[in-house]
């Protein structure tokens, strides 16, 4: 799965793109970013932030800069995630950043035997324009 992944993040245009941050050589945190180019559809993923960097903005800020570099690309349109309903404190920073709970997909994820519930979450270009007139 590893190779597919990296094999992804070397076509042109990429398919996928990962990033992990460090502050003073310490790990912050890792995202991915998706790319459907037919579509023109990003979908952030694997956002990961070590437990002694949450609660610093540090994860909104990486988000910022990924969002940021996918609309970037002329050809996306619409940036998404999907996160576990539970999530609430994750949630809350996605919708800080502009995305919009779109819906809740029920049992749509298997983890170690438990089935949970997801929600997509959406932010579409004319949405991020409009968060960044004045910036």
């Amino acid at each position: 799965m590893l190779q597919a992944m990296l094999d992804e993040g070397k076509t042109n245009p990429p398919n996928r793109l990962c990033w992990m941050a460090q502050e003073k050589e310490e790990f912050v945190g890792h995202i991915q970013l998706a790319l459907d180019w037919r579509n023109g559809n990003a979908t952030l993923s694997r956002v990961v932030i070590a437990p002694q960097m949450r609660g610093q903005g540090k994860g909104s800020q990486m988000l910022r800069l990924v969002t940021e570099h996918a609309f970037g690309f002329e050809a996306i349109e619409r940036v998404e995630l999907n996160v576990y309903a539970w999530n609430t404190v994750a949630i809350k920073a996605y919708e800080k950043l502009g995305l919009t709970l779109e819906g809740t997909r029920r049992s749509s994820a298997l983890v170690e035997g438990e089935r949970w519930d997801t929600c997509i979450m959406g932010l579409l270009r004319s949405e991020w324009k409009a968060l960044h007139q004045d910036a």
